[in-house]
């Protein structure tokens, strides 16, 4: 039965490419909106519940909620610092910005 499934996967060209954790990355990828989002946003999955995303004129910051466990402040952190995010230490208002270039 399995084998017959991931056939018609296959033919119908679906690959969700779900690794190891396959029911967490299944789960994160239900939980993004089919509206075009950014790419981090997509690849934080459901960790983007955990931030707040503030889009001002010449910039993007990304600040955390509330508290991020180890893991999940280094998930995110490798995922932003991927896509050209800094992290500004500053206490409560520590955040992670990318400069936006204007043209």
């Amino acid at each position: 039965m399995q084998l017959v499934v991931r056939h018609q996967r296959k033919q119908q060209g679906i690959d969700l490419n779900l690794g190891e954790n396959k029911i967490e990355n299944l789960m994160r990828l239900a939980a993004l909106q089919k509206t075009k989002t950014e790419p981090f946003i997509f690849e934080l999955g459901i960790r983007v519940h955990k931030v707040e995303i503030l889009h001002k004129d010449d910039s993007i910051e990304i600040r955390p909620k509330g508290w991020l466990d180890k893991k999940n402040w280094r998930e995110i952190n490798e995922i932003l610092t991927k896509h050209g995010f800094s992290w500004f230490s500053n206490g409560k208002d520590s955040c992670w910005i990318k400069k936006l270039t204007t043209m």
